[in-house]
């Protein structure tokens, strides 16, 4: 069985991956959806948050995927480079083996956004400290062969448009440049989304499932 974990991003809740879930059950895959604090806690504390639901959840399953919208994905990868050694390969009988790893607009070089937040006394409180403990990562600090991919929207519609001089093209939120893994991913893809719709949009959803199945996009079909 193949097991498929859901992280929403900053101050979202679990119920705004209902697509992502309903599209990982009819695809033959089993869904968990990782709700958490996203504005309090540390990145350290939600990326062990994330680790120990894997180890409550990962009951039945013989691989788990990992997909990530905006500050989600952040946590994922933060969960991985602290804890990717746990997930040992077949052999290991505590943990499944680690699939592939899907980030949607995750701002992984750092956001622009929320630094120029940051920057404002009366909104600064509203990012809370964990994306802004956030500092990048590449490669060498992941299990090594493991496969991601990034999808990136380029329709600007979004708080981006009230914050100046977000890089260009964007989805309204983050910026494309933004989403990059250095080191490089496995599979990249912009589409004609903004930030939210990365959620729910249909051509999202089924660029989701074919890379956790296939392990790369399918790129006749961008939107």
């Amino acid at each position: 069985m193949e097991k498929v974990f859901l992280a929403h991003g900053l101050w979202m809740s679990g119920y705004v991956c209902a697509s992502w879930k309903k599209a990982v059950s009819k695809a033959g895959m089993q869904p968990v959806v990782f709700s958490y604090p996203s504005v309090r806690p540390r990145m350290d504390q939600n990326a062990e948050r994330l680790f120990q639901t894997i180890q409550r959840h990962c009951s039945g399953a013989d691989t788990i995927h990992l997909v990530g919208h905006s500050m989600g994905g952040m946590v994922i990868m933060q969960m991985l480079r602290r804890y990717g050694h746990e997930f040992a390969g077949p052999l290991d009988a505590t943990l499944p083996q680690l699939g592939r790893v899907l980030l949607c607009g995750s701002p992984i070089n750092g956001s622009h956004v929320a630094g120029r937040i940051n920057q404002w006394p009366a909104l600064n409180r509203l990012l809370g400290p964990s994306i802004l403990d956030w500092y990048g990562i590449g490669r060498g600090g992941l299990p090594a062969g493991l496969g991601i991919g990034v999808l990136a929207g380029t329709r600007k519609f979004g708080l981006g448009q009230v914050v100046r001089d977000l890089p260009q093209p964007s989805d309204g939120t983050v910026s494309v440049q933004e989403t990059r893994l250095k080191g490089g991913e496995t599979d990249f893809m912009q589409m004609n989304v903004s930030h939210t719709e990365l959620l729910f949009a249909p051509s999202v959803n089924a660029q989701m499932i074919h890379f956790l199945q296939k392990g790369q996009f399918l790129h006749r079909s961008a939107a």
